[in-house]
């Protein structure tokens, strides 16, 4: 088994098609059971769960070469304006 350089230096354990070629379809498919796991588990009200799906898909995301919108935004501006009302600044 081989890996390239662009998952040794994470740490990420995908296995390469070829040497020094990284498999960045199965990377954006995690990214997609990431995303969807945390929205499953934050239905649930299994907020860790939430928090570490979301934590993955995070840094899922930092890795990949073309970024994807963050899924959550519209979660933490909800959270913003709701800490706004109780009177906290973020």
């Amino acid at each position: 088994m081989k890996w390239c350089r662009f998952c040794l230096d994470r740490l990420i354990e995908f296995r390469c098609k070829a040497p020094g070629e990284c498999a960045m379809t199965e990377l954006t498919a995690e990214l997609d059971i990431a995303e969807r796991d945390a929205f499953k588990n934050l239905a649930r009200y299994k907020f860790w769960m939430f928090g570490y799906f979301a934590a993955r898909w995070v840094f899922l995301n930092h890795i990949l070469k073309v970024k994807r919108p963050n899924p959550f935004k519209s979660l933490v501006n909800a959270a913003r304006v709701q800490m706004a009302a109780y009177g906290h600044t973020t």
